[in-house]
């Protein structure tokens, strides 16, 4: 979805380093629409395990482990302000 709403141009034809900036842009935006936080904040109170995420939202556990480790990141960061 990313790449056809973010990226407008032909990645054939484009510079190998912007097609990778646009591979990354596109695989956060992923992250983020698969498991919107509003959503995932509802289970997060009551989950024991990566596991338990991986089923609920039928995803890869790697990218689940991203988007989790994000969200950490981000409250890491708001507590520290």
């Amino acid at each position: 979805m990313a790449h056809f709403f973010e990226h407008s141009n032909d990645q054939r034809f484009t510079d190998p380093h912007f097609v990778q900036f646009q591979e990354r842009q596109a695989h956060t935006f992923a992250l983020y629409a698969s498991m919107p936080r509003f959503i995932l904040n509802n289970y997060i109170p009551s989950i024991q395990s990566i596991t338990e995420l991986v089923e609920i939202f039928q995803l890869p556990e790697p990218f689940v482990r991203k988007r989790v480790n994000s969200i950490l990141q981000q409250e890491v960061m708001k507590n520290s302000f």
